[in-house]
């Protein structure tokens, strides 16, 4: 890695703890700046605005991600069990970020809902992966013959919404607080009648 490319990972990792701490609309580039002792006309030259920065966080969150969930696509279980197990990442991602980085409930809603705005792409991208799974069982005789694209798109609202509700009436103040294993039981029952109906 060279110097600039050094510095640039210097910002970042200053921009996500901030941003994980104090949420977006409150984290200045003044604040990043500050953190790693720059000027806030220096970050200019590596990111053109606090929003262009939150943007490549999150697109190199969502591409870490969606490496583990390729991983799952690719493995020898059944398309029943890889879409359980696509959801159960769903769900690990979140406290895996939540533990490492120690979000606040406050600032990870924030979050969510740029992310909800700004990147539409994750959630079609997740839509299109169990698509694609349904359509593996239809092709194995593991489902009968539906409309997987739009079962897909449901499966994916179902899961977000159980997920938004979740958090949304948490009453933790940091994400590696919530019960990971209680959403994901509920995300599993739930989309378990769901499968049923395709068999």
């Amino acid at each position: 890695m060279n110097k600039y490319e050094n510095k640039r990972e210097l910002i970042k990792n200053a921009g996500r703890q901030l941003f994980v701490t104090y949420g977006i609309r409150k984290t200045t580039l003044d604040d990043i700046a500050n953190k790693i002792g720059l000027r806030k006309n220096s970050l200019y030259y590596y990111f053109p605005s606090k929003e262009d920065l939150f943007h490549e966080l999150i697109e190199d969150e969502v591409n870490y991600h969606f490496e583990k969930l390729q991983g799952i696509v690719e493995s020898k279980k059944s398309c029943q069990d890889k879409i359980l197990l696509v959801i159960r990442e769903l769900t690990n991602f979140v406290h895996e970020r939540g533990n490492k980085y120690s979000i606040t409930m406050k600032a990870f809603i924030e979050i969510n809902q740029v992310v909800e705005e700004k990147f539409p792409e994750f959630k079609s991208r997740v839509a299109g992966l169990i698509h694609s799974l349904l359509k593996e069982g239809i092709k194995k005789g593991e489902f009968k013959k539906h409309n997987a694209k739009q079962v897909a798109e449901d499966i994916t609202f179902l899961v977000r919404s159980i997920e938004l509700n979740y958090f949304y009436n948490a009453k933790v103040q940091f994400v590696y607080e919530l019960d990971f294993d209680l959403l994901y039981k509920t995300m599993r029952r739930l989309t378990q009648y769901i499968f049923n109906g395709l068999k």
